[in-house]
């Protein structure tokens, strides 16, 4: 729901915090992947993911702690809206479910093209939020 306590300085510095650690994930990802840790990989590019949603519901002073808070708000805020594609959410379930198997079943073996193509959809999907985001966080 709407957090009207939130003003618009907070709103502002906690998406800009959100999505520095989305950036920061999504460069990790690709170190972890170019190094030969494709699971790790496939975790942070998920992590960038939902690190980059969450910052553009923070913009609009929602606030969504959990995983499938933070889809749902995002299709209830966003694709009823007509801002984001149905399938923008969908890469975002896909990501989760790869990195739910990547974290929690150890029998899971992520080929390095699979978790390319997770980082890649994760890239996608973090190039579309970045589009919606009225401003991105100063350089440095």
């Amino acid at each position: 729901g709407r957090n009207l306590g939130m003003t618009q300085e907070n709103r502002r510095r906690n998406s800009h915090l959100e999505q520095e650690r989305g950036w920061k994930s999504l460069n990790a990802a690709r170190i972890l992947l170019d190094e030969g840790f494709p699971e790790d990989a496939v975790s942070r590019a998920y992590a960038a993911a939902f690190h980059l949603a969450r910052a553009l519901l923070m913009e609009e002073g929602i606030q969504a702690k959990s995983h499938s808070g933070v889809r749902s708000q995002l299709s209830l805020h966003f694709v009823v809206a007509g801002r984001l594609q149905p399938d923008t959410v969908g890469q975002l379930a896909r990501l989760q479910g790869l990195r739910e198997l990547s974290d929690d079943d150890s029998a899971a073996v992520f080929s390095p093209d699979m978790a390319r193509e997770a980082l890649q959809e994760a890239e996608t999907f973090c190039q579309t939020i970045r589009q919606l985001l009225s401003e991105p966080p100063p350089a440095g």
